[in-house]
């Protein structure tokens, strides 16, 4: 889906996000998202565009209480549906720009929170909770410098054994886990060989050349900081 061009062939979604029966899509390489028809899953044929305050890219987007919350390459606004017009009913939330751009490729929404890498004026990097409250940053000296320092950041959430977990993978070699109920973080994974990492149904998943895997072990308490890979691939059904 992500990757579908829209009607009028001029661009690509980079993320797709829902807000009172319409369907928003970010548009890869611009400041710009279209709004679907109301109650519909089709466009308007260059007429639904909506610019960003400011000339900055989306890199995705994703809802929060009503809210859309647009996290492009160097700010991050806040919009909503204000309903005040049926020609755009999608406005900026007044005071909710922050100066904080999103370097993972990804958001999760978990919790009540979103959650993402973002780069403060190119020098602090950090993994980032969104709240009606605003920003706050959740990693320590040594993350900050190794996510402003990598290529590719990947974000991913789950839920293990009743612990809520948000899981930072650096450039397919290095995974981080933060405890959002104990506020540890704990190293899970150093590999060459990770191709990808997703969730399942709130279970942690990797990839690598040999195939599909689970994730194992504790990383509620700060002295097990280890997670040592189940079997090397596991059966389809177990991912239904």
């Amino acid at each position: 889906v992500s990757q579908s061009r829209y009607k009028s062939g001029t661009g690509i979604f980079s993320s797709l996000t829902f807000s009172d029966g319409y369907v928003l899509a970010s548009v890869r390489d611009t400041n710009q998202f279209l709004r679907s028809e109301l109650n519909g899953l089709y466009w308007s044929d260059g007429i639904n565009f909506t610019n960003l305050q400011s000339n900055d890219n989306i890199v995705n987007s994703a809802m929060l209480n009503n809210e859309i919350y647009h996290f492009c390459e160097r700010h991050t606004e806040v919009w909503y549906d204000s309903g005040a017009s049926a020609d755009q009913p999608f406005v900026k939330q007044q005071g909710r720009v922050y100066p904080i751009g999103v370097k993972s490729i990804n958001t999760v929404h978990l919790n009540g929170g979103l959650y993402n890498v973002g780069a403060q004026d190119d020098n602090y990097s950090s993994l980032y909770k969104w709240t009606a409250n605003g920003p706050e940053p959740l990693a320590f000296d040594y993350l900050n410098k190794r996510f402003q320092e990598a290529v590719v950041l990947k974000v991913i959430g789950t839920l293990e054994n009743n612990i809520t977990m948000i899981h930072v993978v650096i450039d397919n070699e290095e995974i981080w886990s933060y405890n959002v109920d104990s506020k540890v973080w704990s190293k899970r994974v150093e590999t060459n060989q990770l191709i990808d990492v997703f969730s399942i149904k709130g279970v942690f998943y990797g990839a690598d050349a040999i195939g599909i895997f689970k994730f194992s072990g504790k990383t509620d308490r700060e002295e097990s900081v280890t997670c040592i890979k189940q079997a090397s691939a596991i059966h389809a059904n177990e991912l239904r």
